[in-house]
């Protein structure tokens, strides 16, 4: 994804998130339980109860389907390259 079509569009601030929160990016938002949220079992298969904002969601396993992190300009660039224009690399007619 990112060498075939994020790079070529010039895009290099988009990459997929991790599950901890020691290893989240540096400027990276940091995720909130809602207050009211239970703990759920760790992802990692240990009986530790864990927040649903990390651990308790396995963001790795999603990918490309969810765990993309970016930064708001270079997710507005990729909206507009998606959608935009004559010719929309992706979410054109002929494509969906």
């Amino acid at each position: 994804m990112q060498s075939q079509i994020l790079q070529p569009l010039g895009i290099w601030r988009m990459k997929l998130g991790k599950n901890r929160y020691a290893e989240k990016f540096p400027q990276e938002a940091r995720y909130y339980p809602h207050a009211r949220s239970e703990k759920k079992l760790s992802s990692y298969g240990t009986p530790d109860s864990a927040s649903k904002a990390y651990e308790a969601t396995h963001l790795e396993a999603l990918g490309g389907a969810g765990a993309w992190i970016a930064s708001a300009p270079a997710l507005l660039q990729f909206c507009i390259i998606l959608t935009a224009g004559p010719n929309p690399v992706i979410f054109c007619p002929r494509n969906l």
